[in-house]
């Protein structure tokens, strides 16, 4: 997902060279070119810098991530919704 983008940016980004202005630029047009391909609408983008953001403060535990859809579809439901409920009821008693 994605990689080909992410191959050539990284490559040619992690040199010092480059201008800060020209790195934000091509990380909007990853961005923007992300939402695009998965046809996802572009008032995600706020939320989805967020959490970009977020993340890539532990680039280690990043790295380390591995979410493949049914993993994902088994992790929702039976993960965080049952921490969610746990949540809930504690803040109830």
């Amino acid at each position: 997902m994605f990689k080909s983008y992410v191959t050539a940016s990284v490559m040619s980004l992690s040199q010092q060279s480059v201008p800060l202005p020209d790195r934000i630029a091509n990380s909007e047009a990853m961005l923007l070119g992300f939402l695009e391909e998965k046809s996802l609408p572009f008032t995600l983008v706020p939320d989805l810098l967020d959490l970009v953001q977020e993340l890539s403060k532990d680039r280690k535990a990043l790295n380390g991530v591995r979410i493949h859809r049914n993993s994902a579809a088994y992790k929702l439901p039976f993960g965080v919704a049952r921490i969610f409920e746990n949540l809930v009821k504690d803040l109830k008693h």
